[in-house]
């Protein structure tokens, strides 16, 4: 895209939104709240997968075990 092009869209935009271009601390506080919520559930998420992962394991490991004492 030509810089001139950019430029004009840019200046479009600026006065389509009448150079506001401030977000209130409203906003911000629900984002940064998203954001949290978000970050707190990809942990939770990891660490369950972490746990079974971690009980598949232990659960293989205690067949081999049974296995091997039977031959």
């Amino acid at each position: 895209m030509p810089l001139n092009e950019l430029n004009h869209l840019e200046v479009q935009f600026l006065l389509l939104n009448d150079f506001r271009l401030a977000v209130s601390v409203e906003e911000l506080e629900a984002y940064a709240t998203m954001l949290v919520e978000f970050y707190a559930r990809e942990v939770l998420a990891q660490r369950e997968c972490q746990s079974k992962h971690g009980e598949d394991t232990q659960a293989m490991e205690g067949v081999e075990s049974t296995q091997g004492s039977s031959a």
